[in-house]
């Protein structure tokens, strides 16, 4: 997970080591050693998390019994434009997914596995993917047969 100072295992690592060490250190005394630290190792500091990271993340976040949708929506629409377009295109992506109905054959498994706790999820996805199709035949400018993902417009 990336913080404002880098990834958080190394700053949890920092601050576990500095604080053995240094038991009666200030707070203040601790991010300026820190800040030293990642000066002196400046591929800390641009660390990106991975893809499993940020799913990760997104699992932390989302699983509670409160919804956070709203919350997450608004925060979202406060973000630069073009993050917007691209968080908008992911979510297409997720949806095109789950809407793949899952198949066995001799070939092995495609497309989406349900049970009763996404089942809603899938549906709801092929229904939406369903008004996009009826959408297109009825748009004169038409969506050439293109899932909403890749006729979304990207900057």
């Amino acid at each position: 997970m990336e913080t404002l100072y880098g990834r958080k295992g190394i700053l949890e690592s920092f601050e576990a080591g500095y604080k053995a060490a240094n038991p009666e250190v200030t707070k203040e005394d601790l991010d300026q050693a820190y800040q030293k630290f990642l000066g002196n190792h400046k591929e800390l500091q641009s660390a990106k998390p991975t893809t499993e990271e940020t799913v990760s993340m997104i699992e932390d976040y989302f699983n509670s019994f409160s919804s956070k949708e709203h919350a997450f929506a608004e925060e979202m629409s406060r973000k630069h434009r073009t993050l917007q377009q691209s968080f908008t295109k992911a979510v297409l992506v997720w949806l095109e997914h789950i809407a793949e109905p899952f198949i066995w054959d001799a070939n092995g498994a495609t497309g989406y596995s349900v049970d009763g706790r996404n089942e809603a999820s899938q549906k709801t996805a092929q229904k939406l993917l369903k008004g996009w199709e009826l959408l297109g035949d009825q748009d004169e400018k038409n969506t050439h047969r293109m899932p909403p993902s890749q006729w979304l417009h990207m900057i």
